[in-house]
C-alpha cells in the first residue's frame, strides 16, 4: 500500500464534502489525499484521467442514485475499492452494497454526528475514518495478490540499503537457504555471520535461537501461513542473543507461491519489541491482582484498555485483552448474552483489521447468532453484523476460488 492514499470523494453536498475533509485532516495518522467530484459523470472523467486508491461514494447524486452507481464503478475501475458513504439509515442497503462489490460502508450519522464527535473527539474520529479507508485499500490489495501471485514475480529479497536499516530476513524454501541482514544480526549481538551463533543451517538455524517455550508456536504460525491457513505471517516470540539473554521480537513476512500454490520463498522484517513487552507484562500482573469477585468489572476494564490501545494503533496489544474479556464474559454470562456478542464482534473486528479473515469469519458468525437470538433478526445491530458476515464470507470465498482455479489450471 502506497504511503499516500489517493481518495476520490464523490459527494454532491459541498458541506458534507468539507466535513469529510475536516474529519480526515484532524487525524494524526498518515492522511489520505482527498479529491472531490460533485457529480457521478465528473467522477468517471477523473477516474479515466487519474489513478485513485479508493472511491468514497455517496449513493444519492443528482445524476445517479443507488446500487447502480457501484455496479457502474466496478465496470469502469474493477480493481479500485469502493466505500459507500450514505446518509440513509437502511442496514439492508449496506448489505446490498457489499454484495454489489463495495469494500465497506460508512453512515454519515456515524461520521458527522455531534454525539459521535463528543464521544471520540476530533482526532480519534479522524483516525476512525482514516483507518476505515486504509483497511478497505489493504483488503483490496490482498484479494488482488491472491489471484496474481505466480512464479516469476519479482524477488522478495530487499535492496542492500533497505537490509542495512531494517531487520530483514529472506528464506529460500526450496534450497532451505536463509539470509539475515546486518541489522537483523545486530539485534542478537552477532558480529559477522549469524552462523557463529548456531551450528544449524536453514530454518533450523533460526528455530534453534528461539526460546524453547515459543519455538513450537513460531513454527506452527509459520507453517499455517505457508499452507494458507492464515492470511499473513505475524509472530511475537523470544530469541536468544549472543550473550545468552533473550529479547522479544516481532517477525512479519510475505511469501511467493508457485503455480501449484506452494510457497517457494518468504521474506520479511524483524523488530525488537522488548520494551513494549516489559510494559505489557507489568500491566498483565497488575490486572491479575483484580479479585475473582470483580471479574465482571475486569472484563469491562479489559475492553476499555483494548479500545485505548486500538486508538493508539497498538493492535498487537489488543488481542490478548479482547480474548480475556470474551473468556470472562462467557464464563460469567454464558454463550448467548448481548455482552458476549459484543466481545465476539470486537475480537472479530480486530482480526478483520489485521487481515486475518479466516479467523474473523467464525467469530462474526457467532456474534451474529448471539444477536439474532437476543435482539432479533431485524434489529439494526443484527443487520450491521450480518453485513459484516456477508463481506468477510465473500472475501474468503473469493480467495478459495482463486486458489481452486490455480489448482485446476495445473491440469
Amino acid at each position: 500500500m502506497s504511503p499516500n492514499i489517493e481518495v476520490l470523494l464523490v459527494e454532491d453536498s459541498f458541506s458534507d464534502a468539507k466535513m469529510v475533509e475536516a474529519i480526515v485532516s484532524s487525524s494524526d495518522l498518515a492522511k489520505p489525499r482527498l479529491h472531490h467530484a460533485g457529480r457521478f459523470k465528473e467522477a468517471l472523467s477523473m477516474l479515466k484521467e487519474n489513478a485513485y486508491d479508493l472511491v468514497l461514494l455517496d449513493l444519492h447524486l443528482p445524476d445517479g442514485e443507488g446500487l447502480g452507481l457501484i455496479k457502474q464503478l466496478k465496470q469502469e475501475v474493477p480493481e479500485t475499492p469502493v466505500v459507500v458513504l450514505t446518509g440513509t439509515q437502511d442496514d439492508s442497503l449496506a448489505v446490498a452494497a457489499i454484495k454489489e462489490g463495495a469494500q465497506d460502508y460508512v453512515l454519515k450519522s456515524d461520521t458527522f454526528s455531534p454525539t459521535r464527535l463528543l464521544q471520540l473527539g476530533h482526532t480519534d474520529l479522524g483516525n476512525w475514518l482514516v483507518r476505515r479507508i486504509q483497511y478497505a485499500v489493504k483488503r483490496a490489495e490482498l484479494a488482488k495478490q491472491v489471484a496474481q501471485q505466480q512464479p516469476g514475480s519479482p524477488t522478495l529479497k530487499p535492496s542492500a540499503n533497505q537490509a542495512n536499516r531494517e531487520g530483514i530476513w529472506d528464506w529460500d524454501i526450496k534450497h532451505d537457504s536463509l539470509y539475515f541482514s546486518p541489522y537483523w544480526q545486530s539485534l542478537l549481538g552477532v558480529k559477522g555471520s549469524i552462523s557463529d551463533a548456531s551450528t544449524d543451517s536453514g530454518i533450523k538455524q533460526w528455530l534453534s535461537l528461539i526460546h524453547p517455550q515459543d519455538r513450537a508456536r513460531f513454527n506452527r504460525t509459520l507453517q499455517d501461513y505457508l499452507s494458507r491457513q492464515q492470511q499473513q505471517f505475524y509472530c511475537e516470540y523470544r530469541i536468544r542473543q549472543a550473550n545468552g539473554d533473550y529479547i522479544w521480537a516481532l517477525a512479519k513476512g510475505e511469501a511467493l507461491w508457485d503455480a501449484a500454490g506452494v510457497a517457494y520463498r518468504i521474506a520479511g522484517a524483524q523488530i525488537d519489541i522488548t520494551s513494549r513487552k516489559q510494559q505489557e507484562e507489568a500491566a498483565y500482573y497488575q490486572r491479575e491482582l483484580v479479585p475473582t469477585t470483580l471479574h465482571a468489572v475486569g472484563a469491562g476494564l479489559l475492553s476499555i484498555q483494548a479500545t485505548l490501545f486500538m486508538r493508539e494503533g497498538r493492535y498487537e496489544d489488543v488481542e490478548p485483552l479482547l480474548q480475556s474479556a470474551l473468556a470472562l464474559r462467557k464464563s460469567l454470562l454464558g454463550q448467548a448474552h448481548p455482552d458476549v456478542g459484543i466481545s465476539l464482534y470486537n475480537l472479530a473486528a480486530l482480526y478483520d483489521n489485521q487481515f486475518r479473515f479466516l479467523e474473523a469469519e467464525p467469530l462474526f458468525k457467532e456474534a451474529l447468532s448471539v444477536f439474532e437470538t437476543t435482539l432479533g433478526m431485524h434489529n439494526p445491530h443484527t443487520q450491521k453484523i450480518r453485513a459484516k458476515v456477508e463481506m468477510i464470507c465473500r472475501l474468503n470465498q473469493a480467495m478459495k476460488l482463486a486458489k481452486a482455479e490455480r489448482d485446476t489450471n495445473l491440469f
